[in-house]
């Protein structure tokens, strides 16, 4: 009987920890996008001052839990990435946190640069902050057991592709 009530305290505070962690990574995710979604709409305010048909969003991200070599899984964590829909160029980018913070610091540049000179400034792609030469994208993932591969057997199992926004079908 002891040792039913030391299992069922375990798990209470595996639970209990859980949900503390699940909190943390709410706090968190919560002062993050504090700081983002203001030069998220900084951004399309620079972008329709300069007159560039390219609109700035959130995207919210769930990684997928990693499975470490005892078999357990890590919490999955939500990155935050800004899409940038470049109309202009009929193509969207998404970049981290990071990489858009440093681009709002070269749009303020331009900004001020055509608020100093009241003409739009005349901009190259190389130096073009709201623009990024297209890089490959991870549009989902999939998963399939490799045991059969050390019995030589064929796996004819059609695996779903997970999209990055969490849902499934055949083509993601």
């Amino acid at each position: 009987m002891e040792r039913k009530e030391q299992e069922r305290a375990r798990k209470i505070k595996e639970e209990e920890q859980k949900i503390i962690r699940r909190q943390q990574e709410m706090s968190d995710l919560e002062s993050r996008l504090g700081v983002i979604l203001p030069l998220v709409n900084e951004a399309n305010l620079i972008s329709k001052e300069l007159k560039r048909d390219i609109k700035f969003n959130v995207k919210l991200v769930k990684t997928l839990p990693e499975t470490n070599a005892d078999g357990s899984t890590e919490p999955p964590k939500t990155e935050i990435y800004i899409k940038a829909d470049n109309f202009e160029e009929g193509y969207y980018y998404q970049w981290p946190e990071a990489k858009f913070q440093d681009r709002c610091y070269l749009m303020r540049d331009l900004i001020n640069e055509y608020f100093d000179t009241h003409q739009i400034p005349v901009i190259t792609k190389d130096n073009d902050p709201f623009w990024d030469p297209p890089e490959p994208q991870l549009i989902g993932q999939s998963f399939m057991a490799l045991k059969n591969l050390i019995y030589l057997v064929e796996n004819e199992m059609e695996a779903k592709i997970l999209s990055s926004e969490g849902t499934s079908g055949i083509r993601g």
